[in-house]
């Protein structure tokens, strides 16, 4: 049967895609080899987002399993999905964008000029992306896999976007229409080809299966509009691993849009292929990595007064109350340059002083404990 893989993405992010594949001329034959490699795939630009459930009424899934892999990494990025790594990296899809950030209910901002693009080895890169933030959510690191999850295994995916609307078919396939409204939802799949290249990205596949089939899974998901960017988690005898990014879609040929069918596939960056260049950039320390962190003007040791060494993991220091990323007079300004009260990053002090009233700061003080150790004895 003839399909065709959609990108996942946005309608206002469109405009981002159709420049993706005007990066070269090469782009055109490349698509081609991969329909050829896809046996009658044909590549289109669309969307996704929040996993679509074959379970119950389609609304569950909201809070995190109770086998959690990671249920409250994952952050919404431009209305679509990232994923939380470690300290402040998210990875997403390239084609997701960068900005608003969203993480547990948390709106971050981006570190200037963080978006960095996965390269790999090939003349075009893959659909990967990694983003960072201002400031620690708390969360711990993520597990990134090192090998691709076995044919067949069972894996959770993770993403932010469409629900389940009312029952369809098309082509003698059962599936299920795409209703609001965006959540972020957890479902259930199985790896159905561990190794395939589409749009210049080593990928693995999950088909969705009616529930007839042996393949078939408890909470059976399939990506919809917006999950781009969001989480295939794989969980190996060592605990759960990031395996994959969502980025991409197949339908059959003339389905309707805004529809998932039985036999469509989801598409996730194969994460273990490109393992390595995702480490060696979010294990770069803060002070030698490049960036201003902090947004306070100044990078890295050398030129930011919050860095110790090079190898610190931070731009801020506790011992700078302009640099210390806390809010010490309780303005809701912190730090320089928010804080006016700081004119540089090693200001002593959030708060205004005044040295020419200090001395009468001082008698007032002295006058009232005496007016009332005079008023105590009478």
């Amino acid at each position: 049967m003839t399909t065709h893989s959609q990108s996942i993405y946005e309608e206002s992010t469109l405009k981002l895609w159709d420049e993706h594949l005007e990066q070269s001329p090469k782009k055109i034959l490349l698509l081609a080899q991969a329909l050829l490699s896809l046996a009658s795939v044909l590549l289109t630009a669309s969307v996704a987002q929040a996993v679509l459930i074959n379970s119950g009424d389609g609304t569950g899934n909201t809070s995190a399993p109770q086998n959690d892999p990671g249920f409250g990494h994952v952050a919404i990025v431009n209305g679509l999905s990232a994923v939380y790594l470690q300290n402040g990296w998210l990875l997403t899809a390239y084609h997701v964008g960068s900005e608003p950030i969203e993480l547990g209910g948390v709106t971050y901002e981006l570190v200037p000029n963080s978006r960095t693009r996965i390269l790999s080895t090939s003349s075009n890169p893959p659909d990967l992306a990694l983003i960072k933030i201002v400031g620690d959510p708390g969360l711990s690191p993520l597990d990134l896999a090192d090998s691709t999850p076995p044919l067949n295994s069972e894996v959770t995916l993770i993403g932010r976007g469409r629900s389940r609307g009312s029952a369809t078919s098309y082509s003698g396939l059962d599936g299920w229409s795409w209703a609001f409204p965006f959540t972020i939802r957890w479902g259930t799949n199985r790896i159905s080809d561990a190794s395939t290249f589409v749009l210049d990205t080593q990928a693995f596949s999950m088909e969705f299966d009616p529930p007839t089939s042996s393949d078939y899974t408890t909470h059976e998901a399939s990506a919809t509009i917006g999950d781009s960017g969001g989480a295939v988690f794989f969980e190996k005898p060592t605990g759960w691993t990031l395996a994959g990014i969502m980025f991409s879609i197949n339908q059959t040929a003339g389905q309707p849009p805004q529809t998932t069918v039985y036999s469509n596939r989801t598409f996730a960056v194969d994460l273990a292929t490109y393992r390595s260049e995702i480490l060696s950039i979010i294990s770069t320390p803060d002070c030698a990595n490049g960036l201003d962190d902090d947004l306070d003007g100044q990078i890295d040791m050398g030129s930011d007064p919050g860095c110790a060494s090079a190898n610190d993991t931070s731009e801020q220091s506790l011992l700078l109350e302009c640099d210390n990323g806390l809010d010490d007079d309780l303005d809701n300004l912190i730090d320089f340059p928010n804080d006016p009260d700081c004119t540089s990053s090693t200001s002593i002090s959030e708060s205004v002083i005044v040295p020419a009233l200090q001395g009468v700061t001082q008698w007032i003080t002295i006058a009232a404990i005496t007016f009332a150790g005079l008023r105590k004895i009478a």
